[in-house]
């Protein structure tokens, strides 16, 4: 983690491997903004043995896909991120195409197939999925004007939970219904 502002960014797949950005190792591009700690990607396996995956970058969000192969990660630029998946053999896949909606927070459906990540269109933010692959248009799940993340997919693939600010609580945990009507219930 990062001593100057206590972020992390790590995750572990179910076999155990952990996957970390290390701000430290890159340093610092663009002054002292920790929004610029440029961050290595490395996985860590039970042997202790680091593999670098990806190029340096300021990224955001990592998460392991459900095979343990693939990394969704948001990678963050002056103009906001996009959404990238790093393959197994380390090359990297555009999810999306525009900096400026600040995709971000992407996180894995139960199979693999498809990502769920937050972006900002015409004043609002809404949670879209798309093929891990990127052969498809993203479809719009849920949309307001709060900022969103979706933090977990249920394993059956019917829900979603996702955090949702909100100027009472600082923030809210709700339920999205992934069939029928996709209205959000209130969880914490």
């Amino acid at each position: 983690f990062s001593a100057n502002t206590g972020r992390a960014l790590f995750d572990v797949a179910r076999d155990g491997t952990l996957l970390y950005g290390d701000s430290a190792v890159v340093g610092i591009r663009g002054g002292f903004d920790p929004s610029t700690y440029e961050q290595q990607l490395t996985w860590i396996d039970f042997a202790a043995r680091p593999e670098i995956v990806g190029p340096p970058g300021v990224y955001r969000g990592a998460q392991i896909s459900p095979d343990g192969r693939r990394i969704a990660v948001h990678q963050h630029d002056a103009a906001g991120g996009d959404v990238w998946v790093i393959e197994p053999d380390g090359s990297r896949r555009r999810i999306t195409f525009d900096p400026t909606r600040d995709n971000s927070s992407p996180i894995w459906s139960p199979d693999g197939k498809d990502l769920v990540y937050t972006a900002r269109r015409d004043g609002k933010w809404g949670l879209y999925r798309i093929p891990s692959n990127a052969a498809g248009t993203a479809e719009l799940l849920f949309e307001d004007e709060s900022p969103k993340a979706a933090t977990s997919w249920a394993p059956d693939g019917a829900r979603l939970v996702f955090w949702k600010q909100a100027p009472e609580t600082n923030g809210d945990l709700f339920v999205l219904p992934l069939d029928g009507d996709r209205k959000p219930v209130p969880v914490v």
